[in-house]
């Protein structure tokens, strides 16, 4: 039991300090989009990937425009605020003496299927948005 207990807290401190690097960094996010290139898949066949935006979706939620970030790749807004702000809940929350339990990765075929089916949802927004 002490080895889980360790290690659900060095997983509440480590995402607590990754979503706390994120939030300082977002500070240098315009000066870094910059040295960036547009997306290959994208150039060569004409079609969005399925990651397309998210650097300028995280460029918006650096700047505070949610709603912007949204319209750009809703999927990967979602999956960054959970990231940021889940994080700073598990880093106080494991200072407070309660470390998130760790995830469980053994999906069953029920809840693979919704999660490919949110990603080709996603793509498929992207790709009739023109992202």
């Amino acid at each position: 039991m002490e080895g889980s207990q360790t290690s659900q807290r060095h997983l509440g401190l480590l995402w607590g300090a990754v979503a706390a690097s994120l939030l300082l960094l977002a500070t240098r996010a315009d000066e870094f989009a910059q040295t960036l290139r547009g997306c290959s898949f994208k150039s060569f066949l004409g079609l969005p990937c399925p990651t397309c935006g998210v650097t300028r979706a995280a460029l918006e939620l650096s700047n505070l425009d949610v709603a912007s970030a949204l319209r750009i790749n809703p999927l990967a807004t979602v999956l960054m605020m959970v990231l940021v702000l889940g994080g700073l809940v598990a880093g106080v929350s494991t200072f407070a003496g309660h470390p998130p339990r760790e995830p469980r990765w053994d999906l069953r075929p029920v809840e693979r299927l919704g999660l490919l089916l949110v990603i080709v949802a996603n793509w498929a927004y992207l790709v009739a948005n023109g992202t």
